[in-house]
């Protein structure tokens, strides 16, 4: 896995596989608290569109992260997050963006593939139409039903800290 820290690296690790013959799926989000349904999604990307597509996936940087989930999160830094999203075998790059949306990242990438977890199977998902407009994709993976990072949190009930 590869960690794409700047938009020269992003630009690089992009032209030299597109160079190469590899199709870029791109997805995005938080990762919180890795489980069971986003590496079923992720595998499934990989099962549903072969080896010569990379996946790229853009990480909620921690402040944005915050402005979506609440301020008690993330749990895990952006760091944390990279290195454990980074270890699933399916994950080719990572790089991270702080906007509160990723449409920026999307229109910068051009990704052939824009995939997003079940999840969002009642709402259309950001750049969907920008994507379609050249031709790309929009895959919608399956829904784990019951999983998701925000209901392992709920189920954990931490006490929260006092000053």
């Amino acid at each position: 896995m590869k960690m794409l820290s700047s938009t020269k690296k992003l630009d690089e690790w992009l032209a030299a596989n597109r160079k190469n013959g590899y199709k870029i799926i791109f997805t995005n989000g938080c990762f919180d608290i890795i489980h069971y349904g986003h590496v079923v999604f992720l595998h499934n990307l990989r099962k549903t569109f072969g080896d010569k597509h990379l996946v790229l996936i853009a990480l909620n940087a921690d402040n944005s992260v915050a402005r979506i989930k609440g301020l008690d999160r993330p749990i895990n830094d952006l760091k944390s997050r990279a290195i454990v999203l980074g270890s699933i075998r399916y994950v080719d790059a990572i790089t991270a963006f702080g906007d509160k949306t990723p449409e920026r990242i999307i229109k910068h990438i051009k990704p052939d593939v824009l995939a997003k977890g079940g999840d969002y199977s009642n709402e259309k998902i950001i750049g969907e139409d920008f994507v379609k407009s050249y031709g790309g994709t929009v895959f919608k993976g399956l829904y784990v039903d019951g999983i998701s990072s925000s209901r392992i949190i709920s189920t954990l009930n931490l006490p929260m800290a006092v000053e």
